[in-house]
């Protein structure tokens, strides 16, 4: 799903086939950014890339559900179900929320458009920003809950429990 959305530039709706259309990366991969360059994106994109990109935000809430279950579970598995996982789990959970913050001012910033709110698109920036953070934080500890979970299975193995 996230290859459809980013990269498959024959898939109309993705950040690739956005990008050929207009020249343009939309703004979700790209924060933080002012709400002036903001602006410039979505007139960049013309009405069908604006269009796509309608439906690449739809899409996202699907990928937003998807990695924000996967780097939870991934957490859990390496960190099991104890207080340091579950805070740990509330991570991905953060990046989801800005991520969805993030959508709705774009959302509302395309529907405005020509006039385009620049409170929103500022919104957008900060909120893709936290997303950026709290994703890649996510992933960081989720790795390295895959890395407990090998030490364990393999300490395990060889008769000796963590």
């Amino acid at each position: 799903m996230a290859y459809l959305v980013s990269v498959a530039s024959w898939v109309p709706f993705s950040v690739a086939g956005i990008k050929e259309l207009s020249g343009e990366r939309i703004l979700d991969v790209r924060p933080p950014y002012g709400s002036d360059e903001g602006y410039r994106t979505l007139d960049a994109l013309e009405a069908l890339g604006r269009q796509r990109y309608d439906w690449y935000l739809v899409a996202d809430v699907v990928f937003i559900v998807v990695y924000t279950a996967a780097l939870a579970g991934a957490i859990f598995a390496g960190f099991g179900k104890g207080r340091l996982a579950t805070g740990l789990a509330i991570v991905p959970f953060v990046a989801a929320g800005f991520d969805v913050v993030e959508d709705a001012s774009v959302f509302a910033a395309l529907r405005a458009f020509p006039g385009a709110s620049s409170g929103a698109l500022e919104i957008a920036s900060v909120a893709g920003l936290g997303k950026f953070v709290f994703f890649y934080s996510a992933l960081v500890i989720a790795v390295g809950g895959g890395v407990v979970w090998v030490v364990r299975a393999v300490r395990k193995r060889r008769g000796r429990p963590w």
